[in-house]
């Protein structure tokens, strides 16, 4: 008897909360997160474990996604309106205007600065819904393929045809090829060779990592893990070009790889060329004045039209200025995923820019300072965006601590559900890829290219 009036003063009542001594030390750590950590908590998905009450006993109930208050986030559809009513807090101003390529798209392709992060450029709806739909595709069908670089490499080598064999309608799991089938890889290199991969001086390594096949019995000691479906939805990232040796900070430009699609590389040049940094070539570009385009100056307007023999050569050339988009990366989120805060300093010449194309479900965009004390900003990018670093903002700390998707129920500052739109998400809307649409629904693909040389 003792003992339970002992528990009971102990135990609080069901539903009474303790008193506040547990948000005390809450604070307290929260006092010693950096500035940027504290707004990646802000933003992460949260979910809080909700009881029920069972025959007069509390029991766990389902997990409930926290609120996410979006008021402080620079919203990409807010841009305009932002720069139009004198730029707010961060200083928005319109620093470019390119026309779409979607000849029936009546949109402008607006380009946005804050002058509180000099050299993060904005560009609202940059891609058509077409281009989305390409990339889409491209990335999750292709740009994983061998000999790309991905997440799983150091579990199960290099792994082709994954998302045929996750969206078979059977059950896949991955097998190890045996010596006797050495043939069989060579052939599978051959085909992605085919596709567009690039090998070393034209010759396949050696030491390349063994490929895996596909069987539909499941292999004896086979876990969840190695299934098709499973894989896919653990593909985090993939390589474009040549892939980057963190322990000896250096590209291995002698590893095969696959090269960034030629569609990225020219809309890495139209992005960068527009807004100045540097300056692009004269028969590529017209200059619009004042007296031209009312009140904004030096606003800039791409011809797309560039010839061929140009476009090859796939850079931007003005006062002994080239960039050359060689090198990227693919990154795949599912929902609760998160990207921590960092600085891309792998490069040479951290000069040159970095583009950033994001697609499908929404995501919250941080960019900090020199380091993580100082308060990073907040963007909301939706399908479609592009981001470009330059100047000062190549060198700070970023990230992406949320993405939403559409079973969340999130809702962005005007109150409109946060989701990936439709028109890539919604296999009635995209008939003709089904599959993709589904996966969309559920995350977000983010294409970032970059100059190594």
């Amino acid at each position: 008897r003792e003992y339970v009036a002992a528990r009971a003063r102990r135990r609080p009542r069901a539903g009474v909360r303790r008193p506040a001594s547990f948000p005390m030390y809450a604070d307290a750590l929260d006092e010693k997160r950096t500035a940027f950590r504290r707004e990646e908590k802000r933003y992460q998905l949260h979910r809080d474990q909700t009881f029920l009450t069972r025959r007069k006993k509390k029991v766990g109930g389902p997990l409930v996604t926290r609120k996410t208050d979006m008021g402080d986030a620079l919203d990409s559809r807010d841009l305009r309106a932002l720069a139009e009513a004198g730029g707010g807090e961060h200083g928005v101003r319109r620093v470019a205007l390119i026309p779409s390529g979607d000849r029936n798209e009546t949109a402008p392709r607006e380009a946005y600065e804050l002058a509180s992060r000099p050299g993060c450029v904005i560009f609202p709806g940059a891609l058509d819904v077409a281009t989305q739909r390409k990339w889409l595709v491209d990335a999750v069908t292709r740009l994983c393929e061998p000999p790309a670089a991905t997440n799983h490499d150091a579990e199960h080598g290099k792994i082709a045809g994954l998302w045929d064999a996750a969206t078979s309608g059977e059950p896949k799991w991955l097998e190890p090829v045996d010596a006797e089938v050495e043939t069989e890889r060579d052939d599978v290199l051959d085909e992605a060779d085919a596709r567009g991969s690039r090998m070393a001086n034209g010759k396949k390594k050696k030491n390349a990592p063994e490929l895996c096949r596909w069987t539909s019995s499941r292999p004896a000691n086979a876990s969840d893990r190695s299934s098709a479906v499973s894989l896919l939805r653990r593909l985090r990232w993939t390589t474009l070009g040549p892939p980057y040796d963190w322990t000896n900070r250096t590209y291995k430009r002698d590893e095969p790889f696959n090269d960034v699609p030629e569609d990225i590389k020219a809309r890495c040049d139209l992005l960068v060329a527009s807004f100045g940094d540097p300056e692009p070539e004269p028969e590529r570009s017209r200059f619009l004045s004042r007296r031209e385009k009312g009140s904004f100056v030096n606003e800039r307007v791409i011809d797309e039209s560039f010839d061929e023999e140009r476009r090859e050569t796939r850079s931007i050339r003005s006062n002994g200025a080239c960039f050359r988009f060689g090198a990227g990366l693919v990154n795949y989120y599912r929902s609760g995923d998160a990207l921590a805060g960092h600085v891309d300093d792998a490069e040479n010449d951290l000069k040159k820019p970095i583009v950033s194309f994001s697609l499908g479900s929404p995501c919250v965009f941080l960019l900090g300072g020199d380091d993580r004390d100082e308060k990073p900003s907040a963007l909301l990018l939706r399908s479609g965006d592009a981001v470009v670093l330059a100047r000062e903002s190549r060198r700070r700390f970023h990230g992406v601590p949320r993405i939403f998707t559409k079973q969340e129920n999130a809702v962005d500052g005007r109150g409109e559900l946060l989701a990936a739109p439709d028109e890539v998400s919604d296999p009635k809307r995209w008939p003709e890829k089904p599959e993709v649409a589904r996966y969309v629904a559920g995350g977000r693909v983010n294409i970032s290219v970059r100059d190594i040389d």
